[in-house]
């Protein structure tokens, strides 16, 4: 059975206008309303092309962002992608010649998601080509745990455990720093899950964002967690998919194997509120 929602042509064009932040209010209501009505089959899936709709406009940007990353994009391949690109227009639409010497078509900017995809396959190869036969082993997430939170823009939450039977005994704490996107989730006590039956999957809800539902943080395996040698506690590094601006709450729940799109909150295990600025 297909897993394809009946509207799923417009939920398309609506993602690629939420990973391209490109929504208004109306639109962002509308697709939390289509996703919401959707099977979970169908969800699994959209949240699929979802992640990989945002994959590709953070590789895209990542290609060209910093013109001494390394490794690098020669300033005239990036130059070509800058020119190709959907991020090289300025406003929400624009007029393109669909090909040589045809007429200006105007159109918005999700609707040129395509060019995009090309520009990503072309910063991808540059990366793949660019690569070290030994890249630097990355430093464990307790290890970059505790660098982040000796950040003054850091903010750090504890946990509170709900009323779920898995949550009880369970503490930690969430850091999040919004200027550089980057977080941890800290857990003692959380029971290992069974992936191939149950994910858990944390939630952020962005007071900076249009619409009710929350920022899909990532799904995760309590087994898969970096251990801290000295403490014990379990790390596991946040998974934004969208940019969160101003976070008022975190929630984890579980899952079915994958997450979800929109979370029914049936099985909300624990919850971390930040602090209102003084």
């Amino acid at each position: 059975m297909s897993t394809r929602p009946p509207d799923y042509d417009r939920v398309m064009e609506l993602l690629a206008g939420r990973a391209l932040n490109d929504l208004d209010s109306a639109e962002s209501a509308e697709l939390d309303n289509l996703l919401a009505r959707m099977t979970p089959a169908q969800a699994s899936s959209m949240q699929h092309e979802q992640s990989q709709l945002n994959g590709l406009t953070g590789a895209t940007l990542a290609a060209w962002s910093d013109a001494n990353a390394k490794p690098g994009i020669s300033p005239a391949l990036r130059a070509k992608i800058l020119a190709q690109s959907v991020f090289a227009q300025v406003g929400a639409t624009q007029t393109m010649p669909l090909k040589s010497g045809s007429a200006p078509v105007a159109m918005r900017l999700r609707e040129k998601f395509a060019w995009l995809s090309a520009a990503a396959a072309i910063a991808l190869a540059v990366f793949a080509w660019n690569r070290p036969l030994h890249p630097a082993a990355s430093e464990p997430a307790w290890q970059a745990r505790a660098q982040l939170v000796k950040d003054a823009d850091s903010q750090v939450v504890a946990w509170s455990a709900t009323e779920d039977p898995d949550a009880k005994g369970v503490s930690g704490d969430i850091v999040w720093n919004a200027n550089q996107q980057r977080g941890f989730m800290r857990f003692k006590g959380l029971a290992a899950n069974d992936p191939r039956l149950a994910q858990y999957q944390l939630w952020i809800f962005d007071k900076g964002r249009e619409g009710e539902f929350p920022v899909d943080g990532g799904v995760f395996d309590i087994n898969s967690a970096s251990k801290d040698p000295e403490t014990g506690d379990l790390v596991v590094p946040i998974t934004p998919k969208l940019a969160v601006r101003d976070p008022a709450l975190f929630a984890v729940t579980m899952e079915i194997p994958g997450g979800v799109v929109v979370t029914k909150k049936e099985r909300l295990l624990l919850l971390a509120k930040a602090e209102e600025p003084k």
